[in-house]
């Protein structure tokens, strides 16, 4: 069996698996479905609620942080060593040290003002789960055609972590609201973990086998 048919059988045994099990999560998370035992997932949600909002924004802080490190001083270095290089890639490092300036600002704010947190942890909610939605984006595109360069790489796990803690934060933003009522909204996080680890899994082996 080639490698290239042994991937392409394990992807779709893994696509198989979640399109199963997504289902099942669905289940056990709806309201209806959940006895008087109370599940693993909902001691998951009590737990994760117990976080106070001004240690998710110093969190986010910290997160952009090291965003705005590593994509500013790598377009710092690019600039002085390679302009042409840096001005090509211009268009996808300037916005991700934009926003991550505006989180660590807005994370300053957030610690003066206690009565503004919720409404600057939902606007920063927004930033992170656009580039989580942009970062799945860019791996399906991976997936369907193809490592786009041959010194592509792919940390495995990265994605799924901050995609589940994107939905996270976004979930206790909207904590309080209609809309929180919604067992989609509430499980939101749980329910990214099922659908994106099976996609950042699939990569790995994609990139790691030097799969086209």
């Amino acid at each position: 069996m080639g490698l290239g048919t042994y991937f392409h059988r394990l992807r779709s045994v893994i696509v198989s698996s979640a399109t199963e099990l997504v289902p099942q999560c669905f289940l056990i998370m709806s309201k209806r479905g959940m006895s008087s035992e109370e599940h693993l997932a909902e001691r998951i949600v009590r737990w994760t609620d117990k976080i106070p909002i001004v240690i998710l924004v110093l969190l986010n802080a910290c997160l952009a942080g090291f965003v705005l490190l590593a994509h500013g001083g790598a377009l710092v270095v690019a600039y002085v060593t390679h302009p042409s290089t840096a001005a090509e890639t211009l268009h996808v490092t300037l916005p991700g040290v934009i926003l991550s300036a505006l989180i660590m600002a807005s994370s300053l704010a957030a610690v003066a003002n206690t009565s503004a947190r919720r409404s600057i942890l939902l606007g920063q909610a927004a930033i992170l789960c656009g580039g989580a939605l942009a970062l799945i984006g860019y791996a399906l595109i991976v997936l369907m055609q193809g490592l786009p360069t041959s010194r592509f790489t792919w940390r495995p796990g990265l994605m799924t972590v901050f995609t589940v803690y994107a939905f996270y934060v976004m979930r206790r933003a909207v904590s309080g609201k209609r809309i929180a009522a919604f067992w989609l909204v509430n499980y939101s996080h749980l329910i990214a973990l099922v659908v994106v680890l099976p996609i950042d899994f699939v990569v790995f082996l994609k990139a790691t086998f030097r799969i086209p």
